[in-house]
């Protein structure tokens, strides 16, 4: 039995599968939706010169989103007589005259409220704890750089170990009995 050709073949299947694509695209699309029509134009927009790239971008979608919406036109009503505003009743004078201002409120400064030896102890504190923690990040620090140096001794260790001795499954060298070495 004859083989084929490979072309005729793609040929054939290619276009069965694209027939039932538009088949099921046929199907699929609803039919009373309307022909695509061209894009609508972009507005066109003036651009300052020195705007940057993003400015120019938010302007043209302004342009866009503006010429989206529907331009609506205010009618204009016949209006009736406009009616009269009813007439308040007075106020009482209490409300009409402002409230008397709130004396100033005078907050004094921390140190003039507490005493000098309260501020001092406070400071002494304060130091102490920077002190505590610069001597706690030193140790850890020092903890650590002696960790890697233990780490990188011991990898310069075994490197040496495995490159001095030789693997039992690596045959010795044979001697060479001839004069060139075969």
């Amino acid at each position: 039995m004859p083989m084929p050709s490979l072309l005729r073949y793609f040929a054939v299947v290619g276009s069965a599968l694209f027939g039932l694509l538009m088949f099921v695209n046929y199907l699929v699309q609803p039919l009373d939706m309307p022909a695509p029509s061209a894009p609508a134009p972009k507005p066109v927009v003036q651009h300052d010169p020195q705007a940057s790239v993003i400015e120019r971008w938010r302007d043209e979608q302004a342009a866009i989103k503006s010429a989206d919406k529907p331009q609506t036109i205010p009618t204009q009503v016949a209006a009736a007589a406009p009616e009269p505003a009813p007439q308040a009743a007075p106020l009482p004078a209490e409300l009409l005259t402002p409230p008397a201002a709130d004396p100033p409120r005078i907050v004094a400064p921390a140190s003039l409220t507490t005493t000098p030896t309260e501020v001092d102890a406070r400071a002494a504190a304060l130091k102490a704890e920077k002190v505590k923690a610069a001597k706690l990040r030193k140790a850890r620090l020092a903890r650590e750089r002696a960790l890697a140096q233990r780490q990188q001794e011991a990898s310069r260790q075994q490197d040496q170990i495995y490159s001095q001795s030789r693997p039992a499954y690596v045959q010795a060298e044979r001697p060479a009995f001839a004069p060139f070495g075969w």
